[in-house]
């Protein structure tokens, strides 16, 4: 008997190909669409982080929410020391609680808008969802600048 050396035949790589394309089909739809739900559940964790760390500004701060009106913006106040009446000073005795605010991971955005009322309504969402957070003084409200709102 004599050994011949012999390559892939058409048929061995229409095979591999095949099985190629078949993992591709299989798998790719599942990284395509988990972006969408990493931004939700980013999204998601900021918030919950956020609010926890009002709570503990308003335990710091006798029992007050960050007024911005007038104030320091709350990325200032929860990035910053603060005296126990919500002033902003290098000296304060509450320790910053973020050293850097967080991004909306929808709009990249880490700007907060202060709203007048309660609860967000779509007019109060930045057009083109290109805002960051939405943010009530009296009531330590905080929102996704986003229609819809995650967390509303």
């Amino acid at each position: 008997m004599s050994k011949r050396n012999r390559g892939l035949t058409l048929i061995d790589l229409a095979i591999v190909v095949l099985v190629v394309a078949v993992l591709a089909v299989v798998v790719a739809p599942q990284f395509v669409s988990s972006a969408p739900d990493d931004r939700k559940r980013e999204a998601e964790i900021q918030l919950s982080t956020v609010r926890s760390l009002l709570q503990a500004y308003r335990v710091d701060h006798q029992h007050a929410w960050p007024l911005v009106d007038g104030g320091p913006s709350l990325e200032d106040a929860l990035a910053g020391k603060t005296t126990a009446g919500g002033v902003v000073d290098a000296a304060g005795r509450c320790q910053p609680y973020l050293e850097v605010f967080p991004q909306n991971p929808y709009s990249g955005s880490a700007r907060v808008r202060i709203i007048d009322h309660a609860r967000p309504t779509v007019d109060d969402v930045t057009p083109g969802n290109a805002g960051g957070w939405l943010y009530h003084p009296a009531t330590g409200g905080f929102w996704l600048d986003r229609s819809p709102g995650v967390g509303w």
